[in-house]
This record gives C-alpha cells, sequence and structure tokens, in this order.
C-alpha cells in the first residue's frame, strides 16, 4: 500500500489568503501584536504553532503559554467565522478536490492522510466550509508538533495505525508551498506539487519534477503519484 499527504490550504481548499489575513488579525486582537512578517518563508518553522512561538520570543522576549496558545487560537477561528458568514467563497475547494479525495479512496493500492501547519480546529473548519469530506482520514497538524517534518511523521505513524500497515510502499507529499516540497526532501519522500502562476514557478525553482494546477484531470494526478 502506498500513502498519500494531502497539505490543506492552498492543496485542497483556496484559503491561503483569508488564512493569512485572520492570522495576522489573531495576533492584534489576542495579543496586540501588529505589522506581521507574512513572507512565512523566514520563519524557522512554517507552521501556526512555530510562527506564533518564534514571532512570542522576538517581540514579547518570551515563549507563549498554554493560555496565550488558547487565546490566540480563539481569535483566530472567530476571525475566519467572520469571514466565512461574509463570504463562503473565499473557503472554495481547490478544483475537483473533493472529487478526487472519493475517487483516490476507491483505490485499492492508495491510503490517503492529510498534514498541514495549521492548527487542528481551523483546518477543520476551513475543510468544512469548503464542503471537502476528510472525517475518515488520519491528520497530522500544528498541535502536534512545532516542525513539518516531525507533523508529517505523526501523520504517517497515525497512517500505521488506521490502515493496519508496518510500512508503505511509497509515500508522496503533496502541497503547494515551497516548505511542503522542501519538508518532503527533508524526509526523503516523493512529491507532488499543486500550483499555478509564482508559486508554481517557486517550486520549480527548487525543482519539484511533477505539478499541476489542480485535480480537474485526475489520471494525469495520479499518474504523478506513481512516478
Amino acid at each position: 500500500m502506498k500513502l498519500a499527504l494531502f497539505d490543506i490550504d492552498g492543496t485542497l481548499t483556496k484559503t491561503n489568503e483569508v488564512d493569512d489575513k485572520c492570522f495576522v488579525e489573531a495576533f492584534a486582537a489576542s495579543h496586540q501584536i501588529t505589522d506581521i512578517e507574512t513572507d512565512w518563508t523566514k520563519y524557522k518553522h512554517v507552521t501556526d504553532s512555530g510562527i506564533v512561538l518564534e514571532i512570542f520570543n522576538q517581540r514579547l522576549g518570551r515563549s507563549p503559554n498554554e493560555q496565550d496558545f488558547f487565546t490566540f487560537k480563539s481569535c483566530f477561528i472567530e476571525s475566519l467565522n467572520e469571514f466565512a458568514f461574509k463570504d463562503e467563497a473565499l473557503f472554495a475547494e481547490v478544483s475537483d478536490a473533493n472529487a478526487m479525495l472519493r475517487t483516490l479512496k476507491l483505490e485499492k493500492d492508495w491510503a490517503i492522510a492529510l498534514v498541514t501547519g495549521c492548527f487542528y480546529d481551523s483546518a477543520k473548519l476551513k475543510l468544512e466550509k469548503a464542503k471537502i469530506d476528510v472525517k475518515d482520514f488520519p491528520i497530522g497538524t500544528a498541535d502536534d508538533a512545532i516542525s513539518r517534518e516531525e507533523i508529517l511523521q505523526t501523520a504517517i505513524e497515525k497512517s500505521f495505525e488506521r490502515y493496519g500497515q508496518t510500512k508503505f510502499e511509497k509515500i508522496v507529499s503533496i502541497g503547494d508551498g515551497v516548505w511542503d516540497l522542501r519538508t518532503a526532501n527533508n524526509l526523503s519522500l516523493d512529491f507532488v506539487g499543486i500550483a499555478s502562476g509564482k508559486r508554481a514557478e517557486l517550486l520549480r525553482e527548487e525543482d519539484a519534477n511533477y505539478i499541476i494546477k489542480d485535480f480537474r484531470d485526475y489520471e494525469n494526478f495520479l499518474a504523478y503519484l506513481n512516478k
């Protein structure tokens, strides 16, 4: 059996823009921290937990405690809900993402898991708003670890248990960001990019070999998974 690890923002859901905006707003609302750097490649760990930790240490001279995280997450979710109420189109699926997951789930030699640098609650909200059904899939999130490598490893471990495997013949990471590609490389995993425009260019600059715009061409996507 082979394992497909799917990122969420920008890969399954078109939520990169609203996620960035709400993340910044949550810092202002929860801890009065403004002027946040939103070039996420400049952070050591491109995960919600890692970025919160780094900003707290830079701006407040201390690490966030449990209450700090709770307050931040609450403001983050509130902001996401407000945007969803105003315009659910901000939470659209990447074209044919839901149909692709349903079809891939039926492939006898492929298992599916989710990996995200987001907190679990925000990831769940965005998937629900995009009407993407992922309840059967294991997931690794920023609540599990700070680094993306550890998050992927958590999802893989959960997948061993969920699918009754002791190893996978092949593991492919599917993502839209350069950090997704770098994480896959660090863990010696195969990678398929879901991107167009500037994001696709950035992936190519880092030697991503297989990139598609979205999931409308399922056969081509499956062929890339099996490369």
